[in-house]
Parts: structure tokens; C-alpha cells; sequence
């Protein structure tokens, strides 16, 4: 039986199959053939296990970020000498000369100058030249030089190319290729965004969103917009928009927006508007007691307090109003409604009134038609200045 004889140096040791050396193919340098494990010596400070794993590695001489660890059929295979720990089936194969830890199937297997952290089956397989950071089962796997990816979920941000993207979440950010930027952490959040800017937290949020500059958070919220500029803060919070210029914050608030320009703040405001433009903040602002009344294509409405609604029935367009009061309602077009029925004092503190002794003397001082002014006399009456 041969003479086991252990390199000193730098040299690779390789250690023989446990049927070599059973059976004592070993030579008498300390080799075997085939050779299945090559670890060298601790000041090359490199681990290689697998055929092929950490092949091309040269440490360079003084340099104290060289180093691999290797685990895998050929993973590794052509890193030279920067540091690197890949474990798996080509992990980190094409790795050059980046920063690479990889543990997976393939993943980061494309990786070349690329500084990459890939956790899962797949995960950064296409990424060459980007700074990745993914976790998952083919998370980021078609990133290919983006400086700046986080993705983390199964296939989160698995479309993207070159765009920066933080993707948390089962498919998030999945088909995000274009220009934009992009932000999502939740279950298929984004899921169809494919470029524009996009923040969105929550299950399912922004999950139709194509190119919409969109910041969407809470359970479904903007969930349909596909190209609209909108703000959506809520449970299914402008659950409906499309193409919208959309601020939504509170339960539902403007859920039936597809293209209206709305602003609705509080559950439920603006819950059936679906285009025009309307303004509505406080609990069921704009859906009040009587929800068929509520605007549906109303255009220049402003509606303030809860439950200030209209009303006439939805089918009836109103344009240009302003309700504010709790239940307040508004009876047609080019109203101001201020106030309900139980209000039974009313106190203006108008001091700040320019003065006019009649009408001439307030045209005179160049108070608008409309406008107001108060006599200075005693009591001070305040008037409106005709033509």
C-alpha cells in the first residue's frame, strides 16, 4: 500500500475518496484519481469542496482580501482572487474578480465583477456586473447590472434588469424592468409594475400598477392603478384607480377612483367617485347617511365633515359647491353650505373689514364687486359692494 506523504508550503493537499483510500489507491505525494476534495493550506486562506469548486482561484501574494470557500460541483469555478463563499451547484461560477456569497442552486452563477449576496435556488442568476442583495427562490434571477437590489421573497424583483429596486415579499416587484425607481415589501406588491417610481407596503398593494408614479400602503391599497399619479394610504385605499390623480388616506377612501382627480381623507371619503375631481375629508365625507346620493362624476366639489354629502341622487352631476359641516348637504351646483340644523350661533370676528360709508365710497377705495366692507358707524354694518 502507498506511502501517504502530506505536502508542506502552499500546495494544495488532496484528499482521496473514502474508496481510494480503502482500497489504497492513493499515491505516494498524497494524491488520488479521481480527486473529489482539495483544501489548501490555512495561509492560502482558501476551501474548496466539489469538482472544479474554486478552480481558477491564485491568491495574490500579501493581499489580505483574497480568499475562497467553495462548496459545490464547480462552484466558484473561475473566481482568481477576491474573496468569496458560494455553496451549492455553480454557485457563484462566473465569478472574476467581485465580492460574492452565494448559497443555492445557481445562484449568482453569472456574477462576474459584481458584488453579490445570494441566498436561495436561482437567486441572482442572471445578475453580472450589479450590486445584489437577494434571498429567495429566484429572487432578483434576471438582474443583470443594477447597482442597488435588495430583493428578498420568492421571485421578488425576479424581472428586473437594470433598475434600482428594494423588493420584499412573494413576488413582489416581480416583472419591474424599466426606469424607475422601486420599493415594495408585501405579498405580490407591485406584482406588475414594470417602470416608473413605486412605494408600496401591504398585501397586494399596487398590484396592478404598470408605470404609475405611486406610493400605495395598507391591504390592497391602489391595487388596480396602472399609470395614475396617486398617494394611497388605507385598507383598499384607491383600490379602484387607473390612470387617476389620486390622494387617498383612510379605509376605502375614493376605492371606486378609476380617473378622477380626487383628494379624499378619512374611511370611506369620496368612496364612489370615479371620475371628475372632488375634495372630501372626514368619515364618509362624500357618502354620507343616504349613499345614493353620493358624487359619482361631480366635478369642483369640496365636501368637509362627516357624512357631508349631497342631496340629490348620484345621478344628478353637480359642479362647482362647497359643503363643510358634520352631515351638511349640498343642494346644487354653485352652492356654499355652511353648517347643519343644530348650529344656533354663529360668531365672525370681522374686524379686519376695510371700511366704506356706501357703496360709492367702497368702489372708491377699490373694493371688488362682491366684496366686502363694514360702515365704521355704530353699530358697524357690514355690506356687500354691488356694480
Amino acid at each position: 500500500m502507498a506511502t501517504w506523504t502530506p505536502k508542506t508550503n502552499s500546495d494544495d493537499v488532496a484528499a482521496a475518496h473514502i474508496n481510494d483510500l480503502q482500497t489504497g489507491k492513493v499515491d505516494s505525494d498524497g494524491t488520488a484519481t479521481p480527486s473529489f476534495l482539495a483544501i489548501t493550506t490555512p495561509d492560502i486562506n482558501a476551501l474548496r469542496i466539489g469538482f472544479e469548486a474554486g478552480a481558477s482561484f491564485v491568491p495574490l501574494a500579501g493581499d489580505g482580501l483574497t480568499g475562497i470557500t467553495a462548496v459545490g460541483y464547480q462552484a466558484g469555478a473561475t473566481n482568481t482572487y477576491r474573496k468569496m463563499t458560494v455553496v451549492g451547484t455553480r454557485a457563484g461560477h462566473n465569478c472574476t474578480s467581485g465580492y460574492v456569497s452565494a448559497l443555492g442552486h445557481l445562484a449568482a452563477e453569472l456574477t462576474t465583477t459584481g458584488n453579490c449576496t445570494a441566498i436561495g435556488h436561482h437567486c441572482a442568476h442572471f445578475n453580472t456586473t450589479g450590486d445584489v442583495t437577494a434571498v429567495g427562490h429566484a429572487a432578483a434571477y434576471n438582474t443583470e447590472d443594477a447597482v442597488g437590489v435588495t430583493a428578498v421573497g420568492y421571485q421578488a424583483a425576479n424581472g428586473n434588469l437594470h433598475a434600482k429596486i428594494t423588493a420584499v415579499g412573494y413576488l413582489c416587484g416581480l416583472l419591474f424592468t424599466g426606469a424607475g425607481e422601486f420599493t415594495g415589501v408585501g405579498y405580490s406588491c407591485g406584482l406588475n409594475t414594470v417602470s416608473g417610481s413605486f412605494t408600496g407596503f401591504g398585501h397586494e398593494a399596487g398590484l396592478g400598477n404598470l408605470s404609475g408614479y405611486i406610493t400605495c400602503v395598507g391591504y390592497r391599497a391602489g391595487l388596480s392603478n396602472t399609470s395614475g399619479t396617486a398617494t394611497m394610504i388605507g385598507w383598499q385605499a384607491g383600490n379602484q384607480n387607473l390612470t387617476g390623480d389620486l390622494t387617498a388616506i383612510g379605509h376605502s377612501a375614493a376605492a371606486d377612483n378609476t380617473s378622477g382627480t380626487v383628494t379624499a381623507v378619512g374611511r370611506s371619503a369620496a368612496l364612489h367617485i370615479t371620475t371628475g375631481s372632488l375634495t372630501a375629508i372626514g368619515h364618509m365625507a362624500g357618502v354620507g347617511a343616504v349613499e345614493t346620493n353620493a358624487p359619482v362624476t361631480d366635478t369642483e366639489g369640496i365636501l368637509i365633515g362627516q357624512n357631508a354629502n349631497r342631496s340629490v341622487a348620484s345621478a344628478t352631476v353637480l359642479t362647482n359647491y362647497i359643503g363643510i359641516g358634520q352631515g351638511v348637504l349640498v343642494d346644487k351646483s354653485n352652492q356654499i353650505k355652511l353648517g347643519n340644523a343644530s348650529i344656533t350661533e354663529i360668531n365672525l370676528h370681522l374686524t379686519a373689514l376695510p371700511t366704506g360709508a356706501n357703496n360709492a365710497a367702497a368702489q372708491a377705495a377699490g373694493i371688488a364687486i362682491g366684496g366686502l366692507y363694514r360702515t365704521n358707524a355704530d353699530p358697524s354694518v357690514v355690506c356687500i359692494r354691488s356694480a
